[in-house]
């Protein structure tokens, strides 16, 4: 499955990606801090934690975003009653919530990398147009 979803995988996701890790998304939010530095730039990070985001998910919107990013038919399997999350130890699992937070990217225009389901959003501060950017990046979060 993962074969086929890396090319939908956003270039700003780190986690449970495939020769990227904490590492490799500390190098480029520290690339840009140092480069901002340099030049006596002020750079405001906002970091969202989407802390059990995927647990809440109910397991009909869980199983149908593979299916629909991936243009899969609908997953069946055995049915069992829960009512949300995912199983735990689930090979899928962090897969699923990749491709669920993936569209994020699409949105935001600031600077911004995601671990798993951690999101750093940061924008160099010239002025303040650039603070209210940066406001707008949090508000199409929420939203």
């Amino acid at each position: 499955m993962y074969s086929a979803a890396k090319p939908m995988i956003s270039q700003y996701q780190h986690g449970f990606v495939k020769n990227r890790s904490t590492v490799s998304n500390l190098m480029v939010y520290t690339s840009l801090l140092n480069s901002s530095l340099d030049k006596r730039c002020q750079v405001d990070s906002i970091y969202e934690d989407f802390t059990k985001a995927y647990d809440k998910l109910t397991h009909h919107v869980a199983a149908l975003i593979p299916a629909r990013k991936l243009k899969q038919s609908s997953p069946k399997s055995s049915c069992f009653s829960t009512p949300s999350g995912v199983p735990q130890g689930s090979h899928h699992g962090p897969l699923n919530f990749i491709l669920f937070v993936n569209d994020l990217s699409h949105h935001l225009n600031s600077h911004h990398l995601m671990y798993a389901d951690d999101l750093k959003i940061y924008r160099v501060i010239s002025s303040p147009v650039d603070c209210a950017a940066l406001q707008q990046e949090v508000d199409t979060v929420a939203n």
